[in-house]
């Protein structure tokens, strides 16, 4: 990762993170310590909007940096795992023995129909036969993408790394509503 992308991480992960301490744990902050010079705090409420207005800063500086990455590897990632989970399918039920090369094609005509289209090669003639599409179940669809989605979050480092950011920013968010709802 650029040292730019990692200094706007990290300052966004502490920001948001200091957020959700003070939001939970009811902290009152009466005064402030700069080069030890004691300030007392006013109203409190003109320094969370400082502290909310430097936190939006961080994320779309962090935004910006994350969109420059050219190749972020999250949906190759996953789409490989979910291809391998279909082709694993596929072969075990469909497949011809007489061919020797077969690719298959995962297509969805609506949200609930998917199906796999056939390429085979005759290793004699080198034609390819047309072949039906095969029907896949839609709760199988359902459970490769929850297995893809696992296995991108837990064996790559590309959860931790580009979206668990964002997810603690907008947990900083979601605790400040609730704690705010609560009083």
């Amino acid at each position: 990762m650029a040292d730019n992308l990692l200094r706007q991480r990290r300052n966004l992960v502490v920001l948001s993170s200091l957020l959700v301490v003070f939001n939970f744990s009811d902290i009152t902050i009466t005064k402030v310590s700069i080069l030890g010079t004691e300030l007392l705090v006013g109203d409190p409420t003109r320094l969370a909007i400082f502290v909310w207005v430097a936190w939006a800063y961080f994320l779309v500086r962090y935004y910006q940096y994350w969109r420059e990455i050219p190749d972020k590897s999250l949906v190759k990632s996953f789409l490989g795992r979910f291809n391998n989970y279909a082709k694993e399918y596929a072969d075990k039920k469909y497949r011809r023995g007489q061919y020797s090369s077969v690719n298959y094609k995962l297509r969805n005509e609506s949200i609930y129909s998917w199906s796999f289209n056939q390429e085979t090669v005759d290793p004699v003639t080198g034609n390819s036969p047309d072949e039906e599409p095969i029907s896949i179940p839609f709760i199988q669809v359902v459970l490769w993408a929850i297995k893809s989605l696992v296995f991108v979050c837990i064996k790559t480092p590309h959860m931790t790394e580009h979206v668990l950011p964002f997810i603690i920013a907008l947990f900083a968010v979601i605790s400040t509503i609730f704690t705010t709802a609560m009083l």
